[in-house]
């Protein structure tokens, strides 16, 4: 009698990479090629015992930087550092040298805003105007260099803010405008009929919503007079894409039956704070069905990354990630502050949808122990609130998408190690495992 091989359990992970000391958050870019590569934002570490060295050598506890590391196996690429931490990036949308390509567009605190390469991680330009941290708005090219320009907002120290519009090939100031008695600006992210507004707050922080033109900034600034611009009617300001795909809408419409709500409430972690998603169905002249919600307590939910490949069944559906904080919480005595340790799970759902049928899976799971100092929490995850840290993409050769995702947690039995991890998740074992499919 001869017994069948038992099959294996395929692992659903293609890869992950452990990072030590640094923290990883910010949007995922994928620069496609061969191979294609992964970029992320990462931070210092903030929280340490004493003489504890940083593992990576280059972050500094207050500092922060760019890494980009090979999408098909995570093989680290290069690292750049910079003294001020990163917020936003962009790597989808100018290209700064004039290569064909597009680079890398990072804003951060403490004013910072540089170009970077994206295939060998050198800087091109690091602007010396202390903007605001977030990314600025894309101008036509003014400067008659055949590079797009950037509108931002200049705040100085000791001195009130101003409109600034800086080159795009140098980082250089190109022009100045002052709008006079306010104490802080905020460029409204929506462009419409060519104009941009911008939000001004008075000492009393009273708002007033104005409006500008690019023809109307260019005389203000003086630019047309001295520069001799051509100002052309059709001069309009754009987004950048990475701005325009995480937006602070929460309804999609993934299939064009299909509806997407996700929805968080209240402050988190906090008596009040839940998290819910909500998808329907709705064929024409009928009244929506709920065909799957989820809620959970005391957890906040990221934006969805969706997953669509046509012809095939349960092909269609999406990722979301859940952080649930456990109440439990401890402090640890540090220097003469308190840092107050928080434990939480994240968790990342894929929801995979045929019609009126769906099916959830479990796609990873993880304890995680977020340390604060006051308001200062690390890992920051009002960061990762404002990008979502996963992503399916195509980023191997076999026709098949997968879900990039990423987290960091302390390690409190290691003497306060800061830990971060990215992994890969083959999203073709998951289909196939799926009932009535074929792949």
């Amino acid at each position: 009698m001869v017994c069948p091989s038992v099959n294996e359990p395929q692992s659903l992970i293609s890869w992950d990479k452990i990072l030590q000391g640094i923290e990883l958050h910010g949007p995922i870019s994928i620069i496609h090629g061969n191979p294609s590569t992964l970029i992320f934002l990462v931070r210092g570490q903030r929280f340490r015992e004493n003489d504890t060295n940083d593992d990576q050598g280059q972050i500094s506890a207050e500092g922060g930087g760019v890494m980009s590391m090979q999408a098909n196996s995570g093989l680290p690429l290069w690292l750049v550092s910079l003294k001020r931490p990163p917020t936003e990036i962009d790597c989808i949308s100018v290209d700064t040298d004039r290569s064909g390509k597009p680079d890398c567009i990072v804003v951060g605190d403490q004013g910072l805003l540089a170009s970077i390469e994206p295939i060998a991680g050198t800087i091109h330009w690091s602007s010396k105007i202390y903007t605001y941290e977030k990314l600025p708005l894309i101008l036509p090219d003014i400067d008659s260099d055949k590079i797009e320009d950037f509108l931002s907002i200049e705040v100085p120290p000791k001195s009130m803010p101003n409109l600034v519009l800086l080159s795009g090939g140098t980082g250089h100031l190109l022009g100045r405008y002052s709008p006079g008695n306010c104490s802080s600006i905020d460029i409204d992210n929506h462009v419409l009929n060519n104009t941009v507004s911008y939000i001004c707050y008075d000492d009393n922080r009273k708002s007033m919503i104005k409006t500008m033109t690019i023809q109307g900034l260019l005389h203000a600034t003086k630019l047309s007079e001295y520069k001799k611009l051509v100002i052309k009617p059709t001069m309009a300001f754009s987004m950048f894409k990475t701005l325009k795909f995480n937006s602070e809408k929460n309804n999609w419409k993934p299939t064009q039956y299909h509806y997407l709500s996700i929805e968080n409430k209240g402050l988190c972690p906090g008596e009040f704070c839940k998290a819910s998603v909500n998808l329907t169905l709705q064929k024409y002249g009928n009244q929506p069905i709920v065909i799957w919600d989820h809620v959970n307590p005391n957890s906040f939910v990221s934006k969805p990354a969706f997953l669509v490949m046509s012809g095939k069944p349960y092909t269609c559906g999406f990722a979301i990630k859940f952080w649930q904080w456990i109440n439990s919480t401890s402090e640890h005595i540090e220097k003469i502050s308190i840092v107050t340790e928080r434990r939480l799970i994240e968790r990342v759902l894929i929801v995979f949808v045929n019609y009126t049928d769906v099916q959830v899976r479990n796609a990873n799971q993880t304890d995680i122990i977020q340390l604060c100092r006051n308001a200062d929490c690390q890992p920051n995850l009002s960061l990762r609130a404002r990008f979502s840290s996963i992503k399916i993409d195509y980023i191997s050769e076999d026709g098949f998408p997968e879900l990039i995702t990423y987290w960091s947690s302390y390690d409190i039995e290691a003497t306060k190690v800061l830990t971060s991890k990215v992994q890969v998740i083959k999203l073709d074992s998951l289909v196939m495992d799926l009932p009535h499919t074929s792949v």
